[in-house]
């Protein structure tokens, strides 16, 4: 089973030190981030969850403490009871968000994208599991950093506790959605929200860019698989959905599908899920 490595550029010291942001041009696709080097777009990424909100001496800060991480695909970066790095950010890929339930079976929370944060303040030992489900870099902070930045800064205290609320919000929208929405609403909200963090717009559709298996989903629309199909059939015969089976990815069609939109673009994409979930019905 692959385990996480720490991320180091290939490039030289010498390399390195002509990409230090301080000296670099607007064009240099590289900077200097703590002990480690950013491409812009990933910069871009990870500043376009809450981590971008921190301010800029904040942001330096945690990444200076922070160490980068490559993760293959479909790998686990900690299980339940293992020691915990406390606080992991996706700078790119995704990140599965699970628990186990009581027979045993594991279940899909969420998925993390770029941007996206998870803490765990059990410190001791993981409380969920964290497996990736594309090749991802991830930002992590060790329980020892993260202390000494709660000690001396309130904004990272406010951010860690964001970062948990946040979490906690998915999960009682979601049993609001079971007890309010259709499993076929369920299903088209989800997945809009998928599409917010991993949507890549082609002409009048947007392809949710994730390989996301089914039983993933089921488990966050909180139905079994065989009623996901039924569900995604319905959507499908609408001509809300098209599926794609080689690659195998989920289509959304419309003019107000939300599709992911970094800051200097505008707008976060996540802004324009609430509408589009009323006109694509």
């Amino acid at each position: 089973m692959h385990r996480p490595r720490s991320y180091r550029s290939a490039r030289s010291d010498a390399d390195n030190e002509r990409m230090n942001p301080m000296l670099a041009t607007q064009g240099t696709p590289f900077f200097r981030a703590g002990n480690f080097l950013l491409e812009r777009s990933n910069l871009g990424a990870l500043m376009a969850g809450a981590f971008g909100r921190l301010p800029q001496s904040l942001r330096s800060q945690v990444l200076e403490a922070a160490t980068m991480q490559y993760v293959p695909a479909r790998s686990p970066v900690f299980g339940r009871d293992e020691p915990a790095p406390v606080c992991v950010g996706v700078v790119s890929g995704a990140v599965r968000l699970g628990s186990a339930l009581v027979d045993g079976r594991n279940m899909t929370l969420d998925v993390l994208g770029p941007g996206d944060f998870f803490a765990d303040l059990a410190c001791a030992r993981a409380t969920h599991d964290l497996e990736t489900i594309a090749d991802s870099r991830l930002v992590v902070l060790k329980a020892e950093a993260l202390r000494r930045l709660m000690q001396r800064e309130p904004d990272f205290t406010l951010f860690v506790a964001q970062t948990l609320s946040s979490h906690l919000q998915v999960a009682y929208q979601a049993a609001a959605h079971l007890l309010e929405a259709s499993l076929e609403e369920r299903t088209l909200i989800k997945l809009l929200d998928l599409s917010a963090k991993f949507g890549v717009r082609r002409d009048d559709e947007v392809c949710i860019d994730l390989p996301i298996v089914q039983q993933d989903i089921a488990d966050m629309v909180g139905c079994s698989r065989q009623r996901l199909n039924v569900a995604v059939r319905e959507l499908v015969l609408s001509g809300t959905v098209r599926l794609s089976q080689r690659p195998r990815r989920i289509f959304l069609r419309g003019s107000n599908v939300p599709a992911r939109v970094l800051p200097e673009q505008g707008r976060f994409a996540s802004d324009a899920t609430a509408s589009s979930v009323r006109h694509c019905r």
